[in-house]
Order: structure tokens, then sequence, then C-alpha cells
């Protein structure tokens, strides 16, 4: 049977009470056995809340510097990393708010950027994962989602064509009046035509396979086709109920090819 753990966290009590609430009768008056688990477990806590507090500056979609309070308390929150807090995310996975071609991202973008090259350092180069990170770059939040085996809403519409002979076609369709989306912004195509490596190869921050060349085509568009005229009257896009359309895997249904 195995012992119970300390809750060096503290919410079941004081840890180092707890601890010393387990010693046997014989070593309950031992001063310096006492005093000797007293600062293990003293150290235990403050290990717990220093590695709690690096969870917590580690994880992008939290803001340690909110201070709602004044400065009171730092609670958790999904404002988004910034500042040297965000550098210090960036540093890790590889990357910097200014882009090679001197853009500077505002924290908003660098967030994207960051949470895109992450995508892309552990992807697997196939087309689930180069729709992926076509996502990351053009609406994180469903990426965020299809990520975590969820669906995805966004107006965005992403078409992506294997046509043969190591190319792949992808097309953004965005509007340019209505309640779509509007057009990319230049951050977004920066980060599309990032640039890496000897050869200065472009969309660095897509899985694709070794050797397939991509090529991008944009759709600015003022309504939508979608086989429904209900959809046609009210400019809902593909992606948000254009019937026979596939936001996950950015295909038709095989009943409207």
């Amino acid at each position: 049977m195995s012992s119970p753990t300390i809750d060096f966290v503290g919410t079941v009590g004081d840890p180092t009470t707890q601890g010393l609430g387990r010693l046997i009768s014989q070593y309950v008056n031992s001063p310096k056995l006492i005093g000797l688990l007293s600062g293990i477990y003293s150290m235990g806590k403050d290990l717990d809340a220093l590695f709690q507090r690096l969870a917590r500056v580690l994880n992008i979609d939290d803001d340690i510097t909110y201070t709602p309070d004044g400065g009171a308390t730092y609670p958790a929150n999904t404002n988004g990393a910034i500042g040297d807090q965000l550098k210090i995310i960036g540093n890790m996975v590889g990357v910097t708010s200014t882009l090679p071609n001197g853009t500077v991202l505002s924290d908003s973008d660098f967030r994207t950027l960051v949470k895109a090259k992450r995508f892309r350092n552990s992807a697997v180069a196939n087309m689930p994962s180069l729709r992926l990170g076509l996502w990351w770059i053009f609406d994180p939040s469903c990426a965020a989602s299809l990520t975590a085996g969820g669906s995805c809403t966004s107006p965005i519409e992403l078409l992506t064509e294997d046509l043969g002979h190591m190319t792949v076609r992808i097309t953004l369709i965005y509007y340019v009046a209505g309640p779509g989306p509007a057009a990319p912004s230049a951050a977004q195509l920066s980060l599309l035509h990032l640039k890496t490596g000897r050869s200065n190869l472009p969309y660095a921050l897509l899985p694709r396979p070794a050797g397939v060349e991509l090529g991008f085509q944009w759709q600015p568009r003022t309504d939508v086709y979608s086989f429904s005229d209900v959809n046609d009257i009210t400019h809902t896009p593909l992606s948000l109920g254009g019937v026979g359309w596939n936001i996950t895997t950015g295909v038709w249904a095989s009943a409207f090819v």
C-alpha cells in the first residue's frame, strides 16, 4: 500500500504540518529530526510555487503581468503573453518579433508566429499538418480547437488541392465586403512567406513534405457560392454552413465534386 503524498500547494493544510503529522510516536519529540523535516517540507513548498510560476511564464495564453487589483494578486488569465514573457517563449521555439524583412510584429502577431512555429517544430509533414499550419497563421483559435480534437467555425476558407507531380495548390478565400473575413493582413502575409534555411526557402512555418512545391492563390469575393440559396442570400461562408463543404479536410463532399 503506497503512502499518501503531501500537498505542497497547501489546499488541504500546511505541508509541514501534514508531514510532521505522519511521524511515528517515538520521533514526535525529536527536535533535530523535526527541524530537518520542516526544512525539507518548506523547500518543497517553495519549489512547488516556483514550478507553478514557471508553468505560467511558459504559457503563451497567460499574461503574468495581469493585475486587475493593482498588483495585490496575479491571477491566471487568457489575455495572452506580452513583453519579456513573450520574448522568452519566442526564444524557446526559435523566433523573434523582428522578421528577416525588417517587419516588427505586434504582441498579437508575435503570439501568432510563436504558436505557428511551435506547431511546425513538432509537426509531421503531410497534408493534414499543412492545413493545420495554415490555420495557425490565419486563425489560431480555429487551429487550437482542431488540435484539441474539436471543430472549427472560422469564416476563413482554405482549400488545399494535391495536383500531383509533387505540387499542392492552396486557395484562401476572403471577402472585400460583408460579414466575411477581410483580406489577409500584412503581418499574416509576412508569416506565410517567411523564409529559412540555407536555401532561403519560403513558407518556413508550414510543415510541407520535402520537395513539394506550394502554390498560393487568393480569391476576393463579394458573395459565396455554396450550393445553398439561403447561404448565398446571407453571405454565409462555406466554413460556417456551406452545404457539402468539410472545414476539417478542406474538400467538397463527394456528392458535390
